[in-house]
């Protein structure tokens, strides 16, 4: 990893520290079911949708905002924008990805827990506001965006 992205890293993360939850584990460190490789393998549909090699799958443990016509307010359409635009700035500035895919979702895609640069990509957006946490396993309703 270049130098400056462990300044950066190191600098979110001191500052998360003091005012939220620390990231979850890395669940491919030392994972070898793990695929791993460069960020730009992966192409980021949405906040929590991703493709590789022309397969989508979804994030595990986190929704983000859905854009229009999936949207159900313009509150959220807006944010599904704000969140299609950050996970591609995330992704820019990323070198290396890993991914643990596990099992399918109702809609038939592939489910992943997604790392870059060794932190989930749903932390980094629940950073930012733009996911919250979500365990579709337990059948919880999908989190509100619009209120």
């Amino acid at each position: 990893m270049r130098q400056s992205h462990w300044f950066v890293i190191f600098g979110l993360l001191a500052g998360l520290t003091a005012c939220s939850e620390p990231p979850p584990e890395n669940l491919c460190a030392e994972n070898p079911s793990c695929l791993v490789g460069p960020a730009d393998a992966v192409r980021p549909v949405d906040g929590d949708t991703f493709q590789i090699e022309g397969r989508r799958f979804r994030l595990i443990g986190y929704d983000s905002p859905e854009t229009s016509p999936h949207a159900e307010c313009m509150a959220e359409a807006d944010l599904g924008l704000e969140a299609e635009a950050a996970i591609q700035e995330i992704f820019s500035e990323a070198d290396d990805v890993q991914i643990l895919f596990r099992g399918v979702d109702e809609y038939g895609r592939a489910r992943a827990h997604l790392y870059l640069d060794g932190l989930h990509v749903g932390y980094l957006m629940q950073q930012r506001g733009l996911a919250k946490q979500w365990d579709e396993d337990r059948s919880e309703a999908k989190p509100d965006w619009c209120s």
